[in-house]
């Protein structure tokens, strides 16, 4: 039987909420070259505009999914 303990990253998990596509486009090329240091776990959502920005926001943080 193979074992099946739940693996835990020990990642700081970070969520950045960016306006629109050009943001989204930049900080993803600031991903794929590694500016931020391998114990931040980033992950990037495209809001669409600046009036989806708080449902996002209600959305990622409030429910505990992300720490910053």
């Amino acid at each position: 039987m193979a074992n099946r303990i739940p693996f835990f990253s020990n990642k700081h998990k970070i969520c950045v909420i960016c306006e629109g596509n050009e943001e989204y486009e930049y900080f993803k090329r600031l991903i794929f070259l590694g500016v931020w240091n391998n114990k931040y776990a980033i992950s990037l959502v495209n809001a669409g505009g600046n009036g989806n920005i708080p449902a996002r926001y209600q959305d990622r943080y409030q429910n505990g999914s992300y720490e910053c």
